[in-house]
């Protein structure tokens, strides 16, 4: 009895919804086909909305039985949605897969969870490699191309082990 009440009511809702819709949709058409010839909005609107009252006093019955048979079939058979009936859980034990309803799902009883250990598994880190350190401003010099191989043993940038640079010259003015 509850079921049918349900349907009852929400197939009287969607009997609204789609008669409003349908009446909707077709006057915008029959108001714009009848004021786009119109030569100003105000004299567009007039026809239109006589269009409109023309078109629905001789086929709105039409919409509205449509509608009323639509919802009627929708709600009676649970197409349409909210009148579909309530599908119940399983009784426990009628299919193997399926435990009690009462008992909770393991991720669901009281208690710590079990520990299998950090997840995800740590991978050992590994150090980032060694970064060289700049010896120039790429923004406001050029490098250098080196002048002469270094001799070997020499550390990067000694300057004891480089060759000498020629003198720059003083700015222009």
């Amino acid at each position: 009895m509850r079921r049918l009440g349900r349907a009852v009511l929400f197939g009287f809702v969607w009997f609204l919804i789609l008669w409003q819709g349908a009446c909707f949709v077709a006057g915008f058409i029959i108001g714009a086909q009848a004021g786009a010839e119109a030569g100003s909005a105000h004299e567009g609107a007039r026809r239109g909305r006589e269009a409109g009252q023309e078109f629905f006093g001789q086929y709105g019955v039409y919409f509205l039985l449509g509608a009323a048979a639509l919802a009627a079939i929708g709600a009676a058979t649970g197409i349409l949605p909210w009148t579909r009936p309530r599908t119940l859980p399983p009784a426990a034990g009628s299919f193997p897969h399926y435990p009690p309803f009462y008992q909770q799902p393991p991720y669901q009883q009281p208690g710590p969870p079990p520990s299998h250990g950090p997840w995800p598994p740590q991978q050992p880190q590994a150090s980032p490699p060694p970064v060289a350190p700049r010896t120039y401003n790429p923004i406001y010099r050029r490098p250098q191309p080196p002048s002469s191989p270094p001799e070997p043993g020499a550390a990067p940038g000694d300057p004891q082990h480089q060759a000498p640079r020629p003198p720059e010259s003083p700015p222009q003015l």
